[in-house]
């Protein structure tokens, strides 16, 4: 199999891309491509595809993806997105996810469906709450979403309980869901940059297990058991 291919200063994909049929990792950043033909996702051994920094919009994933997609890792960074479509959906192998800085201020309810996903990245886009979808990612090991108007964090996130590292900061947070306490395995957290005006500063300073115990000695049983 052929490891990785990479173009440099194209505007279009052509029939030609169709016939690498062994290639594994294809890289797109930093060209002027405005669409990505359907095909290109299906290619039976593509596994990661970067498409960085280049001119697209929504079309650029399919509504609907028909023959087996075998993607682990899609890289839509810096493209100006304003909506994602549902074929995504229809990649069940996808772990990897990247849409930093794109004007999306939702995410496809089909997102649910890619429920092998362990690593997704919204920074610096336009969204006001966490996408419900996401609820569906129990394999989730690395969220983030650091720089959004995100004002609330939903109870169910305390449900993704393989998160290890979870980025929300400079967002409009005013408090965290009691159902925090269930995320034991969680590390790495970033927090800063929002209002959260029930947990000291000094708690937030010393991280995840810390903030974890404020929590869990500072919020009424009952209130923890409601929201799991």
């Amino acid at each position: 199999l052929l490891p990785c291919i990479t173009f440099y200063q194209i505007s279009r994909i052509n029939l030609e891309f169709m016939k690498m049929t062994s290639v594994r990792f294809l890289n797109l950043d930093d060209n002027s491509l405005s669409a990505v033909p359907p095909e290109v996702y299906t290619l039976p051994c593509l596994e990661v595809l970067t498409l960085a920094r280049n001119h697209l919009d929504s079309s650029c994933v399919p509504n609907k993806i028909l023959t087996p997609c075998r993607l682990k890792a899609l890289v839509l960074d810096e493209n100006g997105l304003g909506k994602l479509n549902d074929g995504v959906g229809d990649m069940p192998h996808l772990q990897a996810l990247s849409l930093e800085c794109n004007s999306l201020n939702s995410l496809p309810e089909d997102l649910k469906f890619c429920t092998a996903m362990t690593e997704l990245r919204l920074d610096d886009n336009r969204m006001g709450f966490i996408p419900p979808c996401v609820s569906s990612l129990k394999k989730l090991v690395r969220f983030r979403a650091p720089h959004n108007q995100i004002s609330v964090v939903p109870a169910w996130l305390g449900r993704l309980t393989n998160l290890e590292a979870l980025s929300l900061r400079d967002n409009g947070l005013r408090a965290l869901p009691s159902s925090f306490v269930y995320l034991t395995l969680l590390t790495s957290l970033e927090l800063s940059g929002n209002h959260l005006d029930t947990l000291p500063p000094s708690v937030l300073e010393m991280g995840a297990k810390e903030v974890r115990k404020y929590l869990q000695y500072n919020t009424p049983y009952e209130a923890v058991a409601e929201d799991r």
